[in-house]
């Protein structure tokens, strides 16, 4: 098996949790989905955060499917937090933003990549306003700009980025190749390397090796936030 990274359970916490740093919130309440992966992503939180010295005030774990979160997040409001955090499959966030919204709690969110949600539900995109998250695609990347010529609709979004870039590896894969079996193809995409990535900022690669199945080499995490009905590169 070959990955193409379109986040990570391991690597977006940390990036959050150092953004909080950057911010200056120093204590956060956590809403984790009740599944693999929001308890991972929970998982590695907590590790990220207790090592930059940042709180939690109260921590919830919901399902990935509910609707109303009005009781779970008034009691984290009670906790007083400098930031909430959002880790899940991306359907519950719609039921974090409602219910801030009927709270009128102005808390600074942050939240994992789930919320790329926004790019295929608009009516959305108002709740998650100022929500600071994790996303695969950069402003400055030459590669996306060079797409975005050829292609403004598949540069739009990371899902578009992720595909032209997902089939640039298997055309590298099949010129490298001595025979287009199934083991020809695995080894070609083995001898893939330093490919520069659509996805991420400027500056990232994609190849693989023996050990190495992983694509996208480099900062390929973006942070950005939904403003005004758009995602909005952060630069600070």
């Amino acid at each position: 098996m070959f990955h193409y990274q379109v986040g990570s359970l391991e690597e977006e916490p940390p990036l959050l949790a150092q953004r909080m740093v950057e911010r200056g919130l120093r204590s956060c309440a956590v809403i984790a989905d009740q599944s693999p992966v929001g308890r991972r992503y929970a998982e590695a939180f907590e590790a990220a955060r207790g090592r930059l010295g940042l709180d939690v005030t109260g921590a919830a774990s919901i399902s990935p499917l509910t609707e109303n979160l009005v009781d779970v997040v008034t009691r984290l409001r009670e906790g007083s937090p400098d930031a909430l955090v959002y880790f899940g499959l991306g359907v519950a966030s719609r039921a974090v933003a409602l219910a801030l919204a009927e709270l009128s709690w102005l808390v600074p969110v942050l939240a994992n990549s789930a919320l790329m949600f926004g790019y295929a539900r608009p009516d959305w995109r108002d709740g998650f306003r100022g929500w600071e998250y994790i996303d695969t695609i950069a402003d400055d990347n030459p590669s996306r700009a060079a797409l975005r010529e050829r292609s403004p609709r598949a540069a739009g979004g990371p899902i578009g980025c992720a595909a032209y870039d997902m089939g640039r590896l298997v055309g590298e894969a099949v010129a490298r190749s001595d025979h287009l079996t199934r083991a020809g193809i695995a080894e070609g995409l083995r001898r893939v390397k330093l490919l520069p990535a659509t996805s991420g900022h400027a500056g990232t690669t994609m190849g693989f090796g023996v050990y190495e199945h992983a694509a996208l080499k480099g900062p390929y995490l973006v942070l950005r936030e939904w403003l005004d009905g758009r995602s909005v590169q952060i630069t600070t």
